[in-house]
């Protein structure tokens, strides 16, 4: 497809200098996607020429008490950003904007091939622009115009003249909860969710054809959260591009399935009164510091034992039965603290034997482990017990979990997430030892580079499907990958992928599986408010070529009488069903002698 990016005179300036790093925030991640997508193959920049202002104060302006409580407003607004910078680096946020590396301006640059000058005037909030008449009659066929930078509210020809699609707008905010601005505030100050929304730019703010939309989690933070915002953007735009590309007609409602009603009741937002924002900014500060003698004294505590949350694993052949009731995968026992915790069970047959198989985070180590135990199922007497000892199985220098298994040529397999170290494929084996059944593994083949979360194949009519989130990108980006044998044969990136940048579905729950009715069935975790807040299982339609989800099925969330408080993960195979949790303590602060 070809792009045209549409970009001010100052921000074309630097681009021509070469000096990538100094455009903004936004814009860098728009040219980051520009040159990663396979989708883009011809770029052309559209630098914007302001020709005449028309923009007049308003009445409203006219007024010296009006113009104060403007520069009030803008002034504190300000503050409450250096207040918000403050209680990000207590809290510990991530604050660094992402730099262009060397390798997307090489990319960018070869995508490069015009300049077409465009002009504007502006009559108050508005912006008309349209094509400089010199090149209006050698402009290519442009797929779409996309908007970077130098537009206000639209109202020019660009709207509907130039290209095949019309302007591509990116919107930092959930259009279905949020218009307007500033970017990151208001989710925090409502407590909703945040987003970006793709979509052809048209007269009404922030109301165009929708493209795509991606949810994020809302970071307790406006700097924070606008940092954690604009960080998405670049696989926001993967999937979109990848959207337009695919579908290749005049957007309509119809490209997503969420966007079927498309009803904003909202005001659009403004710039917060001084009052707002300050007190939004305030309170968070002052919370943060109440709390930091107690957050000082469970790091100090960390020192000696485990004052955090401990995941714990129940297995039952009964799924009516209450959780409580499940058997419970202990630690192993011969830890003398019991500081660890085990999680993200899959189960395994080896050698005609059942196994789970899971992770075991070992405290004083600060990193994860694969350990198994033995699964003892009387069908007969519908009765299930297991082994005494959790057997480690995988250990490396780096953080190990998520133990993704499958079975192959009668051999068994294991997928484990293995921090940034990449992604490998091992065969599960028996040891030579008929008493204890030990299993030891082989290390096959590496599948991947980067941070591969949650990795979870799953075979479906001969092909593997690889879902991993982050790799490259945000721990919200879920890419796809296949193979036609994963034994064999190294993985591709399937031509939908990255598939969806969602706080919901973005990180796998478990094994995908085929329900009775013949529905693909994918559980991921659900993240609104706090990580482990529940499982979401959604039908998925897939291919080789496609992807898509059709919608959400059942989810499985701890209500809040429940004596459980987290939930992430789910696994079953005949007739076993294992699940990982986290109970409610009685008190939120242990004595600190305790475990000791």
């Amino acid at each position: 497809m070809h792009c045209c990016l549409l970009v001010s005179k100052i921000d074309f300036e630097i681009i021509q200098k070469k000096e990538f790093n100094k455009l903004s925030f936004g814009l860098r991640e728009i040219i980051k996607a520009l040159s990663k997508s396979k989708a883009i193959t011809k770029i052309s920049l559209g630098p914007i020429y302001l020709e005449e202002d028309k923009s007049k104060s308003s009445f409203y302006l006219n007024s010296i008490y009006n113009k104060l409580i403007l520069k009030i407003d803008t002034f504190t607004f300000k503050v409450s950003k250096l207040i918000d910078w403050i209680d990000a680096k207590i809290n510990r946020y991530t604050l660094k904007p992402n730099q262009l590396q060397s390798e997307h301006i090489i990319n960018f640059k070869k995508k490069l091939c015009g300049v077409y000058k465009f002009l504007q005037f502006r009559d108050n909030s508005y912006s008309y622009t349209y094509i400089d008449s010199k090149f209006k009659n050698c402009l290519p066929n442009f797929d779409f115009l996309f908007r970077g930078s130098g537009l206000k509210i639209e109202k020019g020809k660009i709207l509907s003249s130039y290209s095949k699609l019309g302007c591509l707008s990116l919107h930092h905010g959930d259009n279905l909860i949020n218009r307007g601005g500033p970017v990151g505030f208001w989710e925090v100050y409502y407590r909703q969710s945040s987003g970006i929304t793709a979509q052809i730019l048209s007269s009404e703010l922030d109301g165009g054809v929708i493209i795509y939309r991606s949810r994020l989690r809302t970071l307790m933070n406006p700097f924070a959260n606008y940092i954690n915002i604009y960080k998405n953007t670049c696989p926001t735009l993967l999937v979109t591009f990848n959207k337009i590309k695919k579908f290749n007609t005049k957007p309509s409602n119809s490209w997503i399935s969420h966007n079927k009603i498309n009803l904003y009741s909202g005001m659009i937002l403004k710039l917060p009164r001084w009052y707002k924002s300050l007190s939004l900014s305030s309170f968070h500060l002052l919370f943060t510091c109440l709390f930091l003698p107690i957050r000082l004294y469970m790091l100090i505590k960390s020192l000696f034992c485990n004052p955090y949350n401990r995941w714990g694993i129940s297995v039952t052949t009964e799924i009516e039965k209450r959780l409580e009731k499940w058997t419970e995968v202990t630690v192993d026992t011969n830890s003398k603290r019991k500081d660890d915790w085990v999680a993200d069970p899959f189960f395994a047959r080896v050698g005609g034997s059942d196994y789970i198989i899971f992770e075991q985070f070992r405290w004083l180590k600060r990193k994860g482990e694969i350990s198994y135990k033995k699964v003892f199922y009387d069908k007969k007497n519908n009765t299930l017990t297991l082994s005494d000892e959790n057997k480690l199985l995988l250990e490396n220098n780096f953080h190990l979990s998520y133990p993704c298994t499958f079975e192959r040529y009668g051999n068994t397999y294991m997928i484990p997430e293995n921090n940034y170290n990449g992604l490998y494929l091992y065969q599960i084996m028996a040891m030579d030892n008929e008493v204890n059944d030990d299993l030891k593994v082989r290390k096959i083949q590496k599948l991947l580079d980067g941070r591969c979360m949650d990795p979870t194949l799953f075979h479906y009519e001969g092909v593997d499907y690889v879902f991993v989130t982050e790799v490259d990108e945000t721990k919200e980006t879920l890419f796809l990958f296949m193979s036609d044998d994963i034994t064999k044969f190294p993985l591709n990136q399937h031509p939908d992928s990255p598939i969806l940048v969602d706080h919901r579905l973005g990180r796998s729950a478990g094994r995908i599986f085929v329900n009775n009715e013949g529905k693909i069935i994918r559980p991921s975790q659900k993240s609104d408010r706090y990580y482990g807040e529940g499982i979401i299982f959604s039908e998925i339609k897939l291919n080789k070529i496609q992807f898509e989800i059709i919608g959400e099925t059942e989810r499985i969330i701890p209500p809040k009488y429940s004596s459980f408080k987290h939930l992430h993960h789910f696994d079953f195979r005949d007739g076993m069903f294992v699940c990982d949790y986290v109970k409610k303590k009685n008190f939120p602060i242990r004595p600190f002698f305790k475990n000791i």
